[in-house]
C-alpha cells in the first residue's frame, strides 16, 4: 500500500491541490452571492423608505410640461426604482413580478423613455413589456 502512495504521491498532491482550489473558489462564489443578496435587500429597503418618505413621487403624474424641479425629482425616483429592479432581479428572478407592478405605476414616464441600453436585460424586458402593453 505504501508503495502505491509513494508512486502516486505527486498525482495525489496535485489532486488534493485541485480539490482545495475548487473549495476556495466555491467559498468565494458563495460569499459573493451572499453579499449580492444582502446588497439587494438593503437597496430595496432604501427604495421602500424613499417611497414612504416621498409619497408625492409615487403619485406624480409625469409629463414633459411638469415643473422642471418636480420632473427631476420624479425621474431620479424612477431611476432608483429601475436600479432597485436590476439588483433584486439579479439575485432572484422571482422579483420580476413585484418589480413589474412597481414599474407599471410609472407607465407615462417609461413610455417616453428612449434609451434603455444601460439597464440589464431583465429590466430592459420589463420596460419593453410595459411599453408594448401601454404605449401607443
Amino acid at each position: 500500500m505504501w508503495n502505491w502512495f509513494s508512486k502516486n504521491a505527486q498525482a495525489l498532491g496535485a489532486l488534493f491541490s485541485a480539490a482545495a482550489l475548487a473549495g476556495i473558489i466555491f467559498q468565494v462564489y458563495a460569499a459573493d452571492k451572499a453579499q449580492q443578496a444582502q446588497s439587494a435587500r438593503e437597496i430595496y429597503r432604501e427604495f421602500v423608505a424613499l417611497t414612504i418618505n416621498k409619497p408625492d413621487l409615487v403619485t406624480f403624474e409625469w409629463s414633459a410640461t411638469a415643473p422642471e424641479k418636480d420632473r427631476i425629482a420624479y425621474e431620479a425616483y424612477v431611476e432608483y426604482l429601475l436600479y432597485t429592479s436590476e439588483q433584486v432581479i439579479a439575485v432572484d428572478t422571482n422579483w420580476t413580478g413585484p418589480m413589474m407592478a412597481w414599474l407599471e405605476d410609472h407607465t407615462a414616464f417609461l413610455c417616453q423613455l428612449q434609451r434603455t441600453s444601460g439597464y440589464t436585460s431583465a429590466v430592459q424586458n420589463l420596460i419593453t413589456d410595459i411599453k408594448a402593453k401601454n404605449c401607443s
